[in-house]
């Protein structure tokens, strides 16, 4: 993958994250690494432009830390720079919008090389395109490889769709809340608006930093606070209606009994 080169035009002087220098090394470093040509990876088709990846990965590749990573990701994806196609709990499959604007396809490249050179080509000297497509095949071999390990005794996890990720009581570290565990969590609390009540955890757990879970205390920790505002009747009406001026106190109170706990 460190073979060839990419397109990089003046035009990003003026970029909105020119100036932001994580933004700047991880959006370069993102084009570096995406596929010139859809390849099959994992049995899995990763398409011109895409890439495979993670937040622990970037931040080891591009020497930023997992915290610059997350937020340059966000930025990244709030003005449509890059997208998300798939999120595992292996990987991240992340998409550059705008690849094939910027990034002249090989074929193209090499047509408008060969019409300028036609006269002067020699049947004897490989062109500069020739070596580039040699390396590239040579590449292509070497990702093709998957490189994640698959047990052949443990079926692989389905993806997930992360809905949430919530900070842990460690450093840098967060909990994923999949949109499957919400959707299983809807029935059992039928009273709750679940998405809005785990917004409301969040945001407590926000103002409370000292009080964060364990990654694995995190789970239990959001179904004792669901239970809660079950017990107390649900959340439902009072979020339709916009009209609760006591979800704060309430809040608070719900998280003081479920700490209460443990």
């Amino acid at each position: 993958m460190n073979q060839g080169w990419i397109k990089l035009h003046r035009e990003i002087l003026a970029w909105r994250w020119y100036r932001d220098i994580p933004c700047k090394v991880l959006f370069v470093h993102l084009v570096l690494k995406a596929n010139h040509e859809d390849r099959v990876w994992c049995k899995e088709v990763i398409r011109r432009g895409q890439v495979v990846t993670g937040r622990k990965r970037l931040s080891e590749e591009t020497g930023l830390s997992e915290q610059q990573v997350r937020t340059a990701l966000a930025k990244l994806h709030e003005t449509g720079e890059i997208s998300t196609i798939k999120t595992t709990n292996k990987y991240t499959l992340l998409s550059i919008e705008k690849y094939d604007e910027f990034q002249a396809s090989e074929s193209d490249t090499n047509q408008r090389t060969n019409q300028r050179t036609n006269q002067q080509a020699t049947s004897k000297q490989p062109t500069d395109n020739h070596k580039q497509e040699l390396k590239n095949e040579k590449n292509k071999r070497k990702e093709d490889r998957c490189s994640e390990p698959v047990s052949s005794s443990k079926p692989q996890a389905p993806p997930i769709t992360a809905l949430f990720e919530i900070p842990t009581n460690r450093k840098e570290e967060v909990f994923v809340l999949s949109q499957e565990q919400v959707n299983e969590w809807k029935p059992t609390y039928p009273a709750v608006d679940v998405v809005q009540e785990i917004r409301r955890a969040m945001a407590w757990l926000d103002a409370n930093p000292t009080r964060r879970k364990t990654r694995r205390g995190m789970k239990p920790f959001l179904v004792r606070w669901l239970s809660k505002a079950q017990d107390r009747g649900g959340n439902r009406v009072s979020a339709e209606k916009n009209t609760d001026p006591e979800a704060g106190r309430r809040a608070e109170a719900m998280a003081k009994e479920i700490l209460g706990h443990g």
